[in-house]
């Protein structure tokens, strides 16, 4: 039986073919989230290779009415019952046999929703291909969420990932500079996303005393 695995090329497909099918169906704002938008960004200088997909689509529909829309747009496209609740999992079908396909999560933004994504404008969403992708900040900003949450996780195979948070991270903020300074995003200034973000911020400092100095270079205020 041959295991295959999958690579980037594999990964950016799926993407670039899901952000089409979302467009085809009128979710024309839409951007790469997680660890397909950090490799996208870090470009060659990492050879990790996404898992899956996270992809934020910019409505007030429910998840589930998009997953399904996306189903129909297309055969490899396909949806399958949630293991920890009355949702479905979408997945796209790479190569039939032997078998390689990649999970797709959709999420929306805002305060209630899950993860507490903010609304990124239009023009502020970058492009690297022709693939849109959340910004640097706001991505980082989350990403320090999501090791807050999984280090904090009784499921082991949560707390396993936060290895590779902290690699996403350090990576991330290795790779900031003036341009990604917090001034420049005056659409982020939201105060239930400031106040989330300083509080993930203060926990992860207070963990790696040496991040002080980048997180305040963008206008961050840490004290270490």
């Amino acid at each position: 039986m041959v295991n295959l695995q999958l690579t980037k090329k594999d990964v950016f497909r799926v993407a670039r073919r899901t952000v089409e099918a979302l467009y085809a169906v009128g979710y024309t704002r839409c951007c790469l989230f997680g660890s397909a938008a950090c490799c996208k960004i870090w470009g060659n200088a990492s050879s990790r290779v996404p898992g899956d997909l996270d992809i934020v689509v910019f409505t007030n529909d429910d998840p589930e009415i998009i997953k399904e829309a996306l189903e129909y747009t297309h055969g490899r496209f396909y949806r399958v019952d949630g293991r920890d609740g009355p949702y479905k999992v979408l997945w796209y079908l790479i190569r039939q046999s032997p078998e390689l396909k990649i999970k797709i999560d959709i999420l929306i933004p805002g305060k209630k929703k899950p993860l507490g994504i903010p609304h990124i404008p239009s023009r502020d969403i970058w492009f690297y291909d022709n693939l849109p992708v959340m910004p640097i900040l706001p991505l980082l900003i989350l990403k320090v969420q999501g090791w807050r949450d999984h280090r904090r996780s009784r499921k082991y195979w949560h707390r396993w990932k936060e290895p590779q948070d902290v690699e996403d991270i350090e990576m991330l903020l290795s790779m900031v500079d003036d341009n990604d300074a917090l001034r420049n995003y005056g659409w982020l200034h939201s105060k239930w996303f400031m106040r989330k973000a300083n509080e993930l911020i203060e926990t992860y400092v207070d963990k790696f005393p040496n991040s002080s100095y980048a997180w305040g270079s963008i206008g961050f205020d840490v004290y270490y």
